[in-house]
């Protein structure tokens, strides 16, 4: 399932990226043809008209070349990716011990959803958690029963089927007394 969604993931990442290149060309010839009529004209109202729009489109650009250099790589291979993050999962304390603060900070970003609350005359408050230690944690503090002595299969006679259970053995034998 994990798979499927990364997978996922990674396609719509290159078809996002496919597109913002699209209209990155587009608007690179929306700028051109701009500009090649402000070569052609003569009338200066017409001329400031263009350059304000050239300048809009070329800062429009701009910030489309920026979010597509930013837009990121491919995720990666997902064995990789899945081994790290379980790795942590089973004991952030390995990271958290580390010598370098940014695996710290890394720490803090994935344990908790928000920055730790802090009451100045009473310290730090209850955390957000995130979403994957509040899964955990409904695991490890999920309620446990204890197997019942007789075991989990129907019970039944070694001379038959039809021997009645302790509790109820034990009140027909008071009885017969």
């Amino acid at each position: 399932m994990f798979r499927d969604l990364w997978e996922e993931r990674n396609g719509s990442l290159a078809d996002r990226r496919k597109e913002q290149r699209k209209a990155i060309k587009a608007h690179e010839a929306k700028i051109n043809k701009l500009t090649d009529r402000l070569i052609d004209t003569d009338s200066p109202s017409v001329i400031r008209a263009m350059e304000t729009k050239l300048e809009t489109l070329e800062s429009e650009l701009a910030s489309m070349q920026e979010k597509l250099a930013q837009s990121g790589k491919s995720l990666g291979d997902f064995d990789v990716s899945f081994r790290t993050a379980m790795s942590f999962l089973a004991n952030p304390c390995k990271l958290w011990d580390s010598e370098h603060i940014e695996d710290r900070k890394a720490v803090l970003r994935l344990v908790f959803a928000a920055p730790l609350p802090y009451a100045r005359n009473e310290g730090f408050r209850t955390a957000k958690t995130t979403i994957s230690f509040k899964v955990l944690g409904g695991i490890s503090t999920a309620e446990k029963e204890v197997a019942d002595p007789r075991g989990f299969e129907p019970l039944a006679s070694a001379f038959g089927a039809g021997q009645m259970t302790f509790p109820n053995c034990a009140i027909e034998h008071a009885r017969a007394r």
